[in-house]
């Protein structure tokens, strides 16, 4: 997946997410990548991203996507997955409404960080004398999340 991409952001979605609109309860992710076919060596989050760990509790666990700030829940709790498997299952209290705000809030900041450190990485972050903080307060924001029904 990351042989011709660069990871711009990734989030775990809670097994509800489409409760009200399919009837069944799920994990899935939102992965966005940059197309960059001349890609060099994966950076550490990347590195991270690729990485499983198996918890004390027989749970295997993505290194980054277990991260409480890559997350998108109200509660998290050990259970099973679909096939009966042990795994993490995330829900969230406030349904699509609030999985969609916590959506919007979360991508832009990963999006930002992911061009600050594309551009330190390539030496223009000195001379355009960027920082996470500066483009904050431009104001780059998600207008819409819209999701319908199948």
């Amino acid at each position: 997946m990351l042989s011709n991409a660069r990871l711009v952001s990734a989030v775990r979605l809670p097994n509800n997410l489409f409760t009200d609109y399919a009837g069944t309860e799920a994990g899935s992710d939102l992965i966005i990548l940059q197309k960059d076919s001349q890609r060099g060596a994966l950076n550490p989050i990347e590195e991270q991203f690729l990485q499983y760990s198996k918890a004390t509790t027989g749970i295997l666990q993505n290194e980054y996507l277990s991260q409480k700030e890559n997350v998108i829940c109200t509660d998290a709790l050990a259970g099973t997955n679909l096939y009966g498997q042990p795994a993490m299952v995330y829900t969230h209290s406030e349904g699509v409404e609030g999985i969609a705000k916590e959506v919007k809030e979360k991508n832009p900041k990963a999006i930002l960080k992911h061009i600050i450190y594309r551009l330190k990485q390539h030496n223009k972050a000195k001379q355009h004398k960027l920082s996470y903080k500066r483009l904050i307060h431009k104001k780059i924001e998600v207008k819409e999340i819209e999701i319908k029904k199948g």
